[in-house]
């Protein structure tokens, strides 16, 4: 029997065909499944004293999870057809009960295709925390920008005096909201001038404050069944990029060259790494002029295909 293989991703994402690619070329006997947060029409679990047998398809493809063989999550999320609820449900206050009903069906479904052979997690993808992961970079003695979680202008300002320059951010992810007319992106990473703050109600919605820290230049490290690579981007070359790399500038791109963490940064990365429980991710560090770095945030999901091809690692083909 051919050994079944999935991976989880979704359509139009580079580096997951990449790795398909690879797949195809270096393991030709496999089953490969690819499945791009597909919406499921056939759906079945059942809990036996024997065992479990779980049965998910969507159109032509079918997956018995008893055949697989290895599993691979990328990006993206199951949904069930059938399952969009009516305006009944609405009215009648029910569409909680009914979101969570399916929350527990896919949390139960992605804990069986991660408990096999796998690499990667939507558990941890979906859970990730930016204020756990800064705790836990801390506890394994890493340094990380002074933050502030705050509602208060009044603590803010007092923030703002004990740093003179601070930044903005999301608490969680960055988000793109449709409109109209398009799309209404985050801005992402800005810096707050006092004027800025004093124009602020007295209370507003919980936002994530940190100190600018004065960087040289950024690193993006992508980890990988317990190997690092890293990156050195010099954001600092650009406007647009100088207060954050991801504020990406097509018209003037940053150098991207490979990079080296010292022996003693990478065991703190391999703890770190441990203590969140990822087994992949994309870590994003500051160096500043004094040669000292600075922690900022872990992506179990992170983007790596840009990395691999500026620095030449193939990730692509090490997954595979």
């Amino acid at each position: 029997m051919k050994k079944r293989i999935i991976v989880d991703s979704y359509s139009n994402e580079f580096s997951t065909d990449q790795i398909m690619k690879y797949l195809v070329y270096l393991d030709a006997d496999a089953e490969l499944t690819r499945i791009n947060a597909f919406e499921l029409d056939d759906f079945g679990i059942r809990v036996e004293n024997a065992g479990v047998d779980i049965k998910i398809g969507a159109g032509e493809k079918k997956l018995e999870l008893e055949e697989l063989a290895f599993y691979f999550y990328r990006r993206g999320t199951l949904s069930i057809s059938g399952a969009r609820l009516n305006k009944s449900a609405y009215a009648h206050g029910a569409d909680n009960f009914f979101r969570n009903e399916l929350k527990v069906l896919k949390e139960y479904v992605y804990s069986e295709l991660e408990n096999r052979n796998s690499y990667g997690s939507w558990h941890a993808d979906v859970n990730a925390n930016k204020l756990i992961q800064l705790k836990q970079a801390v506890v394994v003695g890493m340094n990380i920008p002074s933050t502030l979680i705050t509602t208060s202008k009044e603590e803010l300002l007092k923030f703002q005096e004990d740093f003179c320059q601070v930044i903005i951010k999301p608490i969680g992810d960055h988000i793109d909201i449709p409109i109209e007319a398009g799309c209404l992106e985050a801005s992402g990473t800005q810096q707050l001038s006092k004027q800025d703050i004093l124009s602020f109600e007295d209370h507003f919605f919980p936002a994530l404050l940190q100190e600018k820290v004065e960087k040289s230049f950024e690193v993006r490290s992508y980890y990988f069944n317990q190997s690092i690579h890293s990156m050195a981007i010099f954001s600092q070359a650009s406007e647009a990029t100088k207060l954050d790399f991801r504020n990406y500038d097509e018209g003037e791109k940053n150098r991207n060259v490979p990079y080296q963490l010292s022996e003693e940064m990478e065991t703190k990365v391999h703890a770190l790494m441990k203590r969140l429980r990822l087994d992949t991710g994309s870590l994003d560090f500051m160096f500043t002029s004094n040669n000292e770095i600075y922690f900022l945030e872990v992506n179990p999901t992170g983007q790596f295909g840009w990395v691999s091809e500026n620095c030449n690692y193939q990730f692509e083909k090490r997954y595979a």
